[in-house]
């Protein structure tokens, strides 16, 4: 069933876009309803089959099976997932070979936790939802890649859980083992996934997400409620790199629409993700003007203090401190000074409202 649900999701029947016999042995086949809640596009095409007449059904062209859905090419979040499978995978050996057992359990409750689950799950939900069988198709075999990997190196870990877990995963042969204790561990060569500039990409990302949400959250937004998110970029390449993520923050940051814009519209509440981007989301008729600028004022404040601190060790010349704490403390006091003209910027936006 889930097959068939998957192509019915990019195509309209099962060989194409026109039924055929193909769909009528599949439907006499299946007999009922398949449930609505498990396979929708199933569900639809079912009806669509059994609203036809006999004489309909006679007349259908000859079938050539079932189409074959090709897989869509590895979208940037794919790679990112593969590739922090991968550092799991060797973090995992490094740890066994120094004997150090929480290298190798840190690893793993991270991937498991805050990237597999927390991260690309979310993001798979409107693909698994959406028509795009290929994209589908490529979700469901990283997907798999990671739940297969992450549970036999879980295993020393957890040998009972993750045994019960293998076994409701579907095997790729016949030929697999039958069982997770006599599984091939994972080995490194085979997980040569590893890409630092997707990660890099993905953690300003999940940086612009994050504080999107955080607001979301002080004004007690339920996820029902998806606002338009407007990004005001002052770097090119950071404005291309948004522009690709677009759909994932989308779904990470629960708005309704993602745009990278130089001139956002009035109305919005102002976040300072950082010196190179300000984030203006959309709150109109959802929030207090007068509370949200009591909030930037209270940023300001602590910015200021900040500053002040910063310009204090900046001016210290003492040859004991780090050449690199110095230059540290340069560029936070650079950035700092920058998210404090946006906060002005914001705050003359909220006296508009």
């Amino acid at each position: 069933l889930q097959m068939l649900n998957g192509i019915v999701q990019g195509t309209p029947y099962l060989s194409g876009t026109q039924p055929t016999t193909t769909d009528l042995e599949a439907f006499n086949h299946l007999g009922e309803s398949p449930s609505y809640w498990k396979h929708q596009a199933l569900t639809k095409w079912f009806h669509r089959i059994n609203a036809m007449s006999a004489a309909e059904k006679k007349s259908l062209p000859k079938g050539k099976g079932l189409i074959n859905q090709a897989p869509s090419p590895l979208a940037p979040k794919d790679r990112w997932i593969l590739s922090r499978l991968s550092h799991a995978v060797d973090a995992c050996h490094q740890g066994f070979l120094a004997y150090n057992f929480p290298q190798a359990t840190t690893a793993l409750y991270n991937f498991w936790l805050y990237e597999l689950c927390d991260v690309y799950l979310e993001y798979l939900k409107p693909i698994f939802q959406g028509n795009d069988a290929g994209a589908i198709l490529t979700a469901r075999h990283v997907l798999y890649t990671c739940l297969d990997c992450g549970l036999r190196l879980i295993s020393p870990f957890m040998p009972f859980i993750s045994e019960e877990l293998y076994q409701r995963l579907p095997r790729w042969s016949a030929q697999e083992p039958p069982s997770i204790m006599v599984t091939p561990f994972p080995k490194v060569e085979d997980y040569t996934f590893r890409n630092l500039e997707v990660e890099d990409e993905v953690k300003f990302v999940q940086k612009v997400a994050g504080v999107v949400r955080s607001t979301r959250a002080d004004y007690n937004l339920p996820n029902k409620t998806k606002t338009e998110l407007y990004l005001r970029v002052f770097c090119q390449n950071s404005a291309e790199i948004l522009r690709k993520y677009g759909s994932a923050i989308e779904t990470l940051a629960t708005c309704s629409k993602v745009e990278v814009t130089d001139s956002p519209p009035a109305g919005c509440a102002i976040l300072t993700v950082s010196d190179k981007v300000s984030a203006h989301l959309n709150l109109k008729g959802l929030i207090d003007p007068s509370k949200e600028k009591e909030k930037l004022e209270k940023k300001k404040v602590a910015l200021v203090a900040q500053i002040d601190k910063l310009k204090k060790l900046t001016e210290v010349k003492d040859g004991k401190m780090p050449e690199e704490v110095r230059k540290n403390n340069e560029e936070k006091l650079a950035q700092s000074l920058i998210e404090v003209d946006r906060l002005a910027d914001a705050m003359a936006v909220l006296a508009t409202l």
